[in-house]
């Protein structure tokens, strides 16, 4: 608790919080004009926070210390959102963007905040960009909307979409397509557990109009469209797996290597360790059904179930968000993707929501005024507070208490193991056929016991 406002606990819930896997690494020229070739954010105006450095020195390749948390597509959303929006409702809708640098005694702290809110009134008005060299009272609330925004994208997108909404395709192809009796069939079922299940309570309960999502982020019962819209503008499947997915944020070598280019990232340290185990596990079972790789593609029902996946679960998704089908390889590489969603992204993101966001102050789901720009009252009023008022008014930019309070008890609820879990090690199987084939039961042992000394790894670090 005594840690929550610092800019060292604001890096490292990026590496280990909530949502650690939306920060990307900045570490090519391209990288640079991608993220902030549009942005106000120069770094003239926090050299000294980059320890003297320019962003071109910083983006020479090597190992990375420029990051960015971007939320700014945020944006360009926004209009088309807002043009039908709830004139009633009270929340506003930022994009943001937050610049991130690896200081030389490791720590990762945030160096610049950019935000910028929509409204019909004024569609054309400016981001501000705030630094610590702002004061503590406009540097503490310009983290604190940035994480405002980062709550919605973790619920909506991390969570939600990525985990419940574009899983729910694949268990139903799977029950649609491949016999009981199909080995991928057996492989993939103890990744859905429930899946269905939770997915129509999280319909009626928390996504139904004028439920919980809708009365507490912005933009109120707008919320799926711009979920939808994300999902179109940015899901790709071949990018969902875990090593893809960092490979791509710029925290993996292009060349293929599995070595890290930031030691102390945990999400990306222990996700590796049971993406290495889920893989070898389904690599070993695939060659044990399959001899080659025209077995494979001459399976028909195998066939029929990724293009049931693709054309009926996500007819939106472009050919190129797919992985090709075309044999041993990357059948592994697309059941392990599934299967990696399915349990451990969707461990990462649901079961430390309470223990990380509990403290609703920095995971606030409202931001009920728009930031503040440079110079206006309401910057010089809060930059010259002091305590208790510049406490109160930093709250009254953030969540009402019932907002908060529903969104704690939600977060409670969904942070709870159920009383019969069941865990990528539990050695009950429902559907492997382990006592029918020693093979395969050789196959899953070999994997329960990488998963458990995986676990024992992370629990020494």
């Amino acid at each position: 608790m005594e840690t929550w406002s610092t800019d060292e606990e604001f890096g490292r819930m990026f590496l280990a919080g909530t949502n650690p896997m939306v920060i990307e690494a900045v570490n090519t020229p391209e990288d640079l004009e991608r993220h902030l070739g549009d942005s106000a954010i120069k770094d003239t105006d926090i050299k000294d926070a980059l320890e003297g450095h320019s962003f071109e020195s910083l983006v020479q390749g090597g190992q990375p210390r420029l990051f960015v948390v971007n939320h700014w597509d945020l944006y360009s959303l926004l209009p088309e959102i807002k043009e039908n929006n709830d004139p009633d409702f009270e929340g506003v809708q930022h994009a943001g963007r937050a610049l991130l640098f690896k200081r030389a005694d490791g720590h990762l702290v945030p160096v610049a905040i950019e935000l910028a809110h929509y409204t019909p009134e004024k569609p054309n008005t400016p981001s501000t960009v705030y630094t610590r060299k702002d004061g503590d009272n406009i540097w503490l609330l310009a983290k604190l909307l940035f994480m405002v925004v980062d709550s919605a994208v973790h619920n909506l997108i991390s969570h939600w979409l990525r985990t419940h909404a574009c899983a729910e395709p694949y268990l139903i192809s799977t029950r649609r397509q491949l016999s009981p009796t199909h080995p991928i069939f057996r492989l993939m079922m103890p990744h859905f557990r429930y899946t269905l299940a939770i997915n129509a309570a999280a319909r009626a309960t928390l996504i139904a109009a004028d439920a919980v999502l809708e009365q507490c982020f912005p933009p109120g019962k707008y919320i799926m469209q711009l979920s939808s819209k994300i999902y179109k503008a940015s899901w790709r499947f071949k990018n969902e797996g875990l090593a893809a997915d960092l490979r791509k944020r710029g925290f993996l070598p292009a060349n293929g290597s599995s070595k890290l280019l930031l030691e102390d990232y945990p999400y990306a340290q222990d996700g590796l360790d049971i993406w290495t185990a889920m893989h070898e596990y389904f690599t070993d079972y695939v060659n044990h059904y399959y001899a080659d790789d025209a077995e494979v593609t001459k399976d028909g029902q195998l066939m029929k179930w990724y293009t049931d996946i693709q054309t009926e679960g996500h007819p939106d998704a472009p050919k190129s968000a797919w992985i090709d089908l075309k044999g041993k390889a990357s059948l592994v590489d697309i059941c392990c993707t599934i299967a990696w969603v399915a349990s451990a992204h969707h461990a990462a993101v649901n079961f430390g929501q309470y223990d990380y966001a509990g403290w609703m102050v920095t995971h606030a789901s409202m931001s009920r005024k728009p930031a503040p720009a440079k110079n206006s009252p309401e910057w010089k009023a809060l930059a010259s507070a002091a305590e208790p008022d510049a406490e109160r008014q930093i709250l009254s930019y953030l969540s009402l208490p019932v907002e908060t309070t529903k969104v704690m008890t939600t977060m409670k609820i969904l942070s709870s193991h159920a009383t019969d879990e069941h865990y990528l090690s539990s050695e009950e199987q429902q559907w492997l056929p382990l006592e029918d084939e020693p093979e395969v039961k050789e196959i899953f042992e070999k994997f329960t016991a990488q998963i458990k000394q995986a676990e024992t790894k992370i629990k020494a670090r």
